[in-house]
């Protein structure tokens, strides 16, 4: 209520006196004024209407406008988006009305009046201030952050000491393109359980709606603090602002049931989840999807609602609805007592209509369920950053529960009906993983953007998908590469491809790696296989070649068959010989000594055999060999010369049959043909 005097109080109420309009129009930055009306006669009807919460419930939180219209003459269209300060002189006494801004001005057809509309500065809050809210430095407390918008916007506030949150720390919560002014307020307004509300100066004020079941004073003391405790739950008939009499009334409707008092708190982010609760009642007031709120914590949720509910519950009334003697001293949010002899109620102003300007007329309303059943929702289209929530479903249809952490991206269900169980974790845009079961499959499932991993099981089959699959066991490991170890013995009746296979032992029935294969029956190696049953014969498939280690079909010994001229190596032939032979030597055994070279290893010819010379062979003998390129060559050890070494030369200088008589002597020319000394042929 406005604090005027007990007189002026009565001046209004006997409504005998003289009033007197006054306007005043400031284009706004500037504190004079550049157009004043104060002419009675240039007023033709004014009303102000104004509400804390106009809903059918009350919704602590509010900000409404207020709005006043003016029919007023001659006035310039001028005045259009200036600010008006409107006030009342009654009695030498003034009273302000309201300061507003001016939305429209229209002229009345055929008249020199306009109608003007204005609404006071809560419409200031009707901004995008996404700007200022980004560029806070967070976090800051709630009274830090509404003191801050409340100077982006322009306004002068009154701060209380009695808002019980206003030290909650404030987190930057959300990202939005846009974000109103007015939503950032009432967001504010919520936490506290107050309403945001201008007073009759332009100034924001944190109305508390005053508890009525707490404290009823004596009628012989009222208003002395000597109060004593009342019952909870009953009606305070003694507590209010101010007394409305009978004889101020012209008409009254009243319900015939009052609106209980809340008595639990409820903080949630949406519609199921369960969020944090104060109080044990069965009256419940909830806030939902307040941005300010998100991140928070159950114990911060609990002790916000527990602030909440000091602030909220306790408020019983009656709705009603008056029409009165104007009273301007009266404010919405007011308790006021209507005098109805044994009918008599307290209540609350939550919207009140003023009109007229010499005969004031008023009327109160309060609305309202005895219990409540609407919820609060205001900040439902904020894209969040921050956010906590748990929903529990319990139906005969359903059991489920769901835990969502907006900050962390993260999102956990577990779910239960008739015909299945299933539980699903996401990372929200990144990954998810699921389990579900019927009474015929189990289904595993991890996805991480395109890929994805899956393992179903079924009574018959058991199917696992992945992209890679790894194995850390004690006898069996597999890697990521597909590189795999074992440990123990590996039983498969199947067959095993692969293009490299390494092992120190492998054991089967049959082993088959291309152009290898082994079985119980058979070794094959490209076109040469061996039997079983062979003794050690290797063979080419068309049997022209037989290589045999010792007793088979080519007799005793290690032999070698060439199908070709049926020529049969045997044991005591050097490959130095079987060169002879290729070459046309002859085959005349004899025990040889093996000659090395350092610089042409595999020079193909022979060297020389005992029987070659008939003296010794000198320690070196510088020789040549020129068969097959392959160069010349020092020392060559103790041998006698041989056919194309520059050592001993033949008799007669060409071997047209036997070499000449051994070498006695120094090696003298080349021989021109393959033999010699000492060789035959």
């Amino acid at each position: 209520m406005y604090e005027v005097s007990e007189q002026l109080k009565e001046l209004y109420r006997t409504d005998t006196v003289p009033k007197t309009m006054v306007a005043e129009f400031r284009r706004q930055g500037e504190s004079a004024p550049f157009l004043t009306i104060s002419d009675n006669t240039r007023f033709f009807a004014m009303s102000i209407k104004e509400s804390l919460s106009s809903g059918e419930n009350i919704e602590y939180g509010s900000c409404e406008a207020s709005e006043v219209k003016l029919t007023v003459k001659d006035v310039p269209a001028s005045i259009k988006n200036s600010e008006m300060t409107l006030r009342q002189i009654i009695g030498g006494r003034t009273l302000p009305f309201g300061k507003y801004v001016i939305r429209s001005v229209e002229k009345q057809e055929n008249s020199e009046f306009r109608d003007i509309k204005g609404l006071d500065y809560m419409s200031k809050f009707d901004i995008d201030v996404v700007s200022w809210y980004n560029s806070l430095s967070f976090p800051l407390t709630l009274r830090a952050f509404r003191a801050s918008l409340c100077a982006f916007v322009g306004v002068a506030e009154n701060i209380p000491d009695y808002l019980p949150n206003d030290n909650m720390p404030v987190h930057k919560t959300v990202y939005t393109l846009e974000l109103s002014g007015r939503q950032v307020l009432i967001a504010c307004e919520q936490v506290n359980g107050s309403f945001g509300h201008f007073d009759r100066n332009g100034v924001l004020q944190h109305i508390i709606l005053q508890p009525n079941d707490r404290l009823v004073p004596a009628s012989d003391l009222y208003p002395s603090s000597a109060l004593y405790p009342q019952a909870p739950g009953e009606m305070n008939t003694q507590i209010y602002d101010e007394s409305i009499e009978p004889h101020l009334l012209i008409s009254c409707t009243l319900e015939e049931y009052a609106v209980k008092s809340i008595d639990k708190v409820q903080i949630r982010q949406e519609s199921g989840d369960i969020g944090a609760l104060y109080g044990n009642g069965t009256n419940c007031y909830t806030l939902e999807g307040n941005f300010l709120l998100y991140g928070k914590t159950a114990a911060e949720l609990n002790q916000i609602a527990m602030g909440i509910y000091g602030m909220i519950s306790g408020r019983i009334y009656t709705p009603y609805e008056v029409e009165s003697k104007g009273l301007p001293y009266l404010e919405v949010g007011d308790a006021i007592r209507l005098g109805l002899d044994d009918d008599a109620i307290v209540s609350y102003i939550m919207k009140r209509t003023m009109k007229g300007i010499y005969a004031l007329r008023d009327s109160y309303s309060a609305t309202g369920e005895e219990i409540r059943s609407v919820q609060s929702d205001i900040n439902a289209d904020i894209t969040q950053l921050k956010g906590r929530a748990a929903f529990l479903v319990k139906s005969v249809d359903e059991v489920s529960a769901k835990l969502i952490d907006v900050e962390k991206n993260v999102e956990a269900q577990f779910k239960v009906t008739a015909e299945q169980i299933s539980s699903t974790v996401k990372r929200l845009s990144e990954a998810e993983s699921s389990i579900k079961q019927t009474a015929e499959k189990i289904e595993l499932k991890v996805s991480k953007g395109e890929i994805s991993s899956a393992l179903s099981l079924e009574s018959d089959k058991v199917t696992l998908t992945s992209n890679r699959l790894i194995v850390d066991s004690t006898n069996f490991k597999l890697d990521g590469d597909g590189n795999a170890s074992f440990s123990g013995n590996i039983t498969a009746g199947a067959t095993i491809t692969g293009a490299t296979m390494r092992a120190g032992f492998i054991d089967g029935t049959e082993i088959d790696i291309g152009t290898f294969h082994v079985s119980n029956d058979v070794i094959k190696l490209g076109d040469f296989y061996s039997l079983n049953d062979d003794n050690g014969v290797f063979r080419s498939q068309d049997k022209n070649i037989i290589i045999q280690a010792d007793g088979g079909e080519l007799g005793s010994g290690a032999k070698i068959r060439v199908r070709d001229g049926d020529v049969i190596f045997g044991s005591g032939y050097s490959l130095l010989e079987l060169y002879r032979y290729v070459h046309g030597g002859g085959w005349e055994p004899c025990r040889t000594y093996s000659c090395s070279s350092d610089d042409c290893d595999d020079c193909p010819r022979y060297t020389c055999s005992q029987g070659d010379c008939t003296g010794d062979c000198p320690d070196e003998i510088p020789i040549t060999c020129d068969i097959e390129g392959c160069g010349t060559y020092g020392s060559c050890g103790p041998y006698s010369c041989g056919a194309g070494d520059n050592s001993c030369s033949c008799d007669g200088g060409y071997c047209g049959g036997d070499c000449g008589g051994d070498c006695s002597g120094e090696c003298g020319s080349v021989c021109s043909d393959g033999c010699g000394p000492g060789d035959s042929g």
